[in-house]
């Protein structure tokens, strides 16, 4: 069989096999075979019918198109031998033509992709939000647990923000026909951010027994008024304001699991800290790997898009059968579109291609490899949840999956590299330590033990 090779685009090849009619015919003599064990043929026992028959039966030209079609993969592979490729997605058949010696077929593949200059990582900042605990942080979170146990008392003023207010509310549309689904009596609202925007603004500075009139556009969750214009009145009825108990070791002894104000200051402190350290540092995970992804203008063949895309929906459909959860119900839920759906999935899998891009140029730099001990330390962690020894995995891997493998533990390792050599900075550009972030919190959990 001959072969010829031509670029077809970047980091494609076309290759194009002239397959003789002699190696047709034995291709024929396979797919006839395989077609009498699954077709009756009158007179025949299963797999006993002669190529004749099973050719007569069903017709030349399907039993040469099923030839070509159990063969192709034979014939690509044969020919891709002899090419120093790594292929990055099934070959896609561009053509299949008869010729008077045979056939010719035109296939495309896809080569892995390469950058030709590693983008800089060593010393980038990247921003994330500062992981060590502010008084605010501390107020917030000790106010949020007195306000469970919050009374509210009747006051004689204008209302205010975050006070609770009694109201009334009666709303016409522009014919001045009333609007009922917006009618309401001893509603008890929160004064602030409402369900009806400008509610909040017309109730503070009212007192008891005043009115306002004021316009608004009913929001979603009005049904079919969803978008109207309306006239609203709101009606004080009375005005509370929210009063906190006192923070005192009696009160967090009657409360809480702790006994004094200063223990529960330690419990909060140390839950928000292992919080917050947990949110940068995974934000400096992931936006450092953003942020350079962007910067890479690399054409990637669609094929190897498309191969991502599909790896990313067949996660994407195993959790949600993890869950119970149906594709379509899925695509209603969240409002989306198939269109949608597709355009982000193919988004994803082109950051994903790009990510790998990225961790391979940083794994050839630095030189990365995987030792003896780690790929076996990968084989135990696969037969761990497959119920198999590290000697049985690695015994069953092809030699195509202990590369992929491999790649993995190479790529973890490029990503280490890219966390190392990268700056974390807060909102005021100081620089993060994340490891002796890390050994505070050790040690403070080792203390509380």
């Amino acid at each position: 069989m001959e072969t010829t090779v031509t670029d077809a685009g970047p980091f494609e090849k076309r290759i194009v096999l002239y397959v003789p009619e002699e190696r047709l015919d034995d291709a024929k003599s396979a797919a006839a075979r395989r077609l009498s064990r699954t077709m009756r043929v009158p007179g025949f026992r299963p797999g006993r019918a002669p190529r004749k028959v099973i050719e007569s039966t069903v017709g030349a030209e399907r039993l040469r198109a099923e030839a070509i079609d159990d063969s192709l993969g034979e014939l690509v592979g044969e020919a891709l031998k002899d090419l120093d490729l790594i292929l990055a997605a099934t070959p896609t058949v561009e053509r299949i033509e008869d010729t008077d010696t045979g056939i010719e077929i035109s296939v495309i593949v896809a080569s892995w992709p390469s950058l030709t200059e590693t983008p800089s990582y060593v010393g980038r900042e990247i921003e994330v939000p500062n992981p060590r605990v502010s008084d605010d942080d501390m107020a917030e979170q000790i106010d949020r647990m007195r306000e469970q146990f919050a009374e509210l008392t009747e006051v004689d003023r204008p209302a205010a923000v975050d006070d609770y207010a009694i109201i009334d509310l009666m709303a016409v549309d522009p014919e001045g026909s009333p609007i009922t689904e917006l009618a309401a009596q001893d509603l008890t609202i929160r004064v602030g951010p409402s369900f009806i925007e400008g509610l909040d603004a017309a109730i503070v500075g009212l007192s008891q027994g005043e009115s306002k009139e004021f316009e608004a556009v009913l929001p979603d969750g009005f049904g079919e008024k969803a978008g109207t214009a309306a006239v609203i009145t709101v009606t004080i009825k009375a005005i509370q304001e929210q009063v906190l108990p006192e923070l005192t070791d009696a009160w967090v002894d009657d409360t809480t699991e702790f006994d004094t104000v200063d223990a529960l200051r330690a419990e909060l402190h140390s839950r928000i800290a292992q919080g917050k350290f947990n949110q940068s540092w995974e934000q400096f995970r992931s936006q450092l790997i953003n942020n350079i992804v962007d910067e890479i203008a690399l054409e990637i063949p669609d094929s190897i898009i498309t191969s991502e895309m599909e790896n990313v929906l067949h996660r994407f459909n195993h959790s949600l059968s993890e869950q119970g959860v149906e594709f379509d119900d899925y695509l209603q839920v969240t409002g989306q579109s198939q269109e949608t759906f597709v355009a982000d999935l193919r988004e994803a899998a082109t950051k994903n291609v790009k990510t790998d891009l990225l961790l391979d140029a940083v794994a050839e730099d630095a030189g990365l490899t995987v030792e003896d001990d780690e790929l076996a330390a990968m084989h135990s962690a696969v037969g761990q949840s497959t119920g198999e020894s590290a000697g049985q995995v690695a015994a069953r891997l092809s030699d195509t999956q202990t590369k992929a493998l491999i790649d993995d533990i190479v790529r973890k390792k490029a990503h280490d590299e890219l966390l190392k050599a990268a700056v974390p900075i807060d909102e005021d550009g100081n620089p993060i330590d994340f490891e002796v972030l890390a050994a505070e919190l050790t040690a403070q959990r080792e203390e509380e033990e």
